[in-house]
């Protein structure tokens, strides 16, 4: 038999009312008590919470009073039920560790990709670019010194290629203004290869995301491993060509896509629109993937409100032809016949 608790000026056989949930089930449990309305005391600071409230001793009649667990008594226990320390918080510390071990695993595997890429571009440092890498090399260079998507030797308009890597191979050309060379060749060059190597390490991160949100952490850092060593991704690294960016901008969308498959808002759909969109004008026939991937989910996903499937898709189709828009509007004005992604000339 346990003493009833009592406490001077407390409401008896009122509701319970008890910060511990353990204990508050003890003491529904062990039908000896007293109900009590414990009237606390608001204290700034008492439990780390400005404004929680200081519990009172539940002192049983004739015996030692109980200790709150803020006045440092850990392990008290209510017929045989713990009372667990105020800190003590079962799996609280866990998912921070997982992420932090997920990231550090991460980190390591995107030191890898990058010491490997980087290798490459060192070794192939002699090898002048051949083919559309010669042609997005020298455009790139154009555009980095001021001089616009225009040929490198007559200097007509450059439209022959969408222009996202034209762009990135203009970052090193607008940085390195000097006319040194590396191993024969311009210093520009290589860092236009050193560049692309920073494309392909980002390729890998945003891969090992992707694999994270469908399978998880140890499906994240196998499908960045995967991609860190996988030569079909860093061999275009170091070729300057649309490869490279084009892996990243397929792994952006499909990374999008599940996001919005998981939230299914508006404004996730919109967000895989801007990705397909970034993705065509890397490569237009990136278009197809959208086409393909987009209209099935959401016609699977809203098979029974087909409206939210046609808002969704008209909010995605539009944020996709408004990226595509920053580049077919100025080729339709420079060009005489229209233009909208390529002229279609070159090699291919």
């Amino acid at each position: 038999h346990v003493e009833p608790p009592c406490l001077e000026g407390a409401e008896a056989d009122g509701p319970i009312h008890h910060a511990c949930p353990q204990r508050r089930i003890a003491i529904q449990q062990a039908g000896q008590f007293r109900s009590c309305v414990v009237r606390g005391e608001r204290q700034p600071g008492a439990l780390g919470d400005p404004g929680s409230v200081r519990r009172p001793r539940l002192a049983p009649r004739g015996g030692a009073a109980i200790l709150p667990r803020d006045q440092g008594r850990q392990g008290t226990s209510i017929d045989g039920v713990e009372d667990p320390a105020p800190d003590k918080d079962p799996g609280r510390g866990e998912p921070g560790a997982r992420r932090r071990r997920y990231r550090r695993t991460l980190l390591l595997i995107l030191l890898a990709a990058s010491v490997l890429r980087i290798g490459y571009s060192f070794v192939i440092a002699a090898d002048y670019p051949a083919g559309d890498g010669q042609r997005y090399s020298l455009v790139g260079a154009v555009i980095g010194r001021g001089g616009g998507f225009a040929d490198p030797f007559d200097g007509r308009p450059a439209g022959d290629h969408p222009p996202v890597t034209f762009l990135v191979e203009a970052i090193s050309p607008a940085i390195i203004r000097t006319e040194a060379t590396f191993r024969g060749l311009p210093v520009w060059l290589f860092g236009q290869r050193l560049t692309m190597a920073a494309v392909g390490v980002a390729t890998v991160a945003v891969i090992a995301a992707g694999g994270r949100r469908v399978g998880g952490d140890r499906v994240g850092l196998a499908a960045g491993a995967l991609a860190a060593i996988n030569p079909n991704l860093w061999i275009n690294d170091g070729l300057l060509m649309a490869e490279a960016p084009a892996a990243l901008a397929t792994a952006v969308f499909l990374w999008t896509v599940y996001r919005a498959v998981d939230s299914s808002s508006v404004a996730a759909w919109g967000l895989v629109g801007a990705a397909g969109g970034f993705g065509a004008l890397v490569r237009s026939e990136s278009l197809l993937a959208v086409a393909v991937t987009v209209v099935p989910l959401l016609l699977w996903i809203h098979r029974e409100a087909l409206t939210d499937a046609l808002v969704r898709l008209g909010v995605c189709a539009a944020v996709l032809v408004a990226v595509c828009a920053t580049w077919i509007v100025p080729n339709l004005i420079r060009y005489p016949e229209p233009v909208l992604f390529s002229t279609n000339d070159g090699l291919t």
